[in-house]
């Protein structure tokens, strides 16, 4: 594994070019320090536990709408959201193989079990969540934060079946 510091408060993940950006600093890249975005920039988060064919559409799909930027939960926050025997992989794992996807543009880490604070910093223009949510079953606290900032919320077609849940009841 190839890392290295490419700016503070960044590592570069991998030698692929996407950055793995440490607490507090999700924009690091995106602008260059312009403060403005080059292109649509697409959040999409989760814990990405272990990678189904419905994660890897969920992404494709959220690629097609801009620059996707993927926020991952972190190993603490995914034990609190899915329990004490998850995750099955390690988040610099997990951000390895989301960072080796060609609809991926960057992976960063989040660390709460809500993706407020990634929304306020990150500001994207789309925010990606899949048709199994509602407007209605959001959580609200991150609805209001997209919906202040302007983003629009966009829900991706599921495949019924493709979980990390559902793989691991296979098991």
């Amino acid at each position: 594994m190839e890392t290295g510091n490419s700016q503070e408060g960044c590592v570069t993940c991998f030698g692929k070019g996407y950055y793995l950006c440490s607490k507090g600093e999700v924009t690091c890249h995106i602008c260059g320090g312009t403060g403005k975005a080059m292109t649509s920039i697409v959040l999409a988060t989760g814990c990405f536990d272990i990678l189904t064919r419905g994660h890897i559409e969920l992404l494709e799909f959220a690629a097609l709408h801009g620059e996707l930027h993927v926020g991952i939960n972190d190993d603490e926050s995914i034990k609190i959201l899915k329990g004490e025997r998850r995750p099955i992989n390690k988040m610099e794992d997990r951000a390895y193989v989301l960072s080796a996807l060609n609809a991926v543009h960057r992976v960063f880490p989040i660390h709460d079990i809500t993706v407020t604070k990634a929304i306020l910093k990150l500001r994207p223009d789309v925010w990606i969540k899949g048709s199994d949510y509602t407007l209605e079953t959001l959580n609200q606290e991150e609805r209001k934060a997209a919906e202040k900032i302007g983003t629009k919320i966009v829900f991706a077609p599921m495949l019924a079946g493709y979980s990390t849940t559902n793989v691991l009841s296979k098991i």
